[in-house]
């Protein structure tokens, strides 16, 4: 639960809170209204390959689906506003540290890295 609390619930306090708040600001895709959150990989049902992390798995794909029913509902709604989740990759983070080693070389971030490879250019 505390996975759940943690890395979904937050996203759709702030969704329902921002909802009216969030006006598109364009006709321009690029230029929406965005509604932005970080995901992670391990949280697609098609790529689990491996198992494991069932909590915060569960959390993530709760968050990706989440994601998914607000877009369409706002898009329903006529809200010209994007709504999307990021993957910045694999991050050294304490949660990732016991499976590093089964990373192919490169494929893990620095924070800091993870981080620039989510933001706009």
């Amino acid at each position: 639960m505390d996975n759940i609390k943690r890395n979904t619930l937050p996203t759709l306090l702030l969704a329902k809170y921002f909802q009216d708040k969030l006006m598109p600001n364009s006709t321009n895709p690029q230029t929406y209204a965005k509604l932005v959150t970080l995901s992670a990989r391990v949280g697609s049902i098609g790529d689990n390959r491996l198992g494991g992390w069932y909590s915060y798995r569960a959390s993530k794909t709760a968050l990706n689906m989440a994601i998914k029913t607000l877009h369409l509902e706002w898009q329903r709604m006529n809200r010209d506003i994007a709504v999307m989740a990021l993957h910045p990759g694999t991050t050294d983070t304490e949660l990732s540290r016991p499976f590093q080693r089964n990373l192919p070389d490169g494929q893990l971030m620095s924070a800091e890295l993870g981080l620039n490879t989510c933001l706009p250019r």
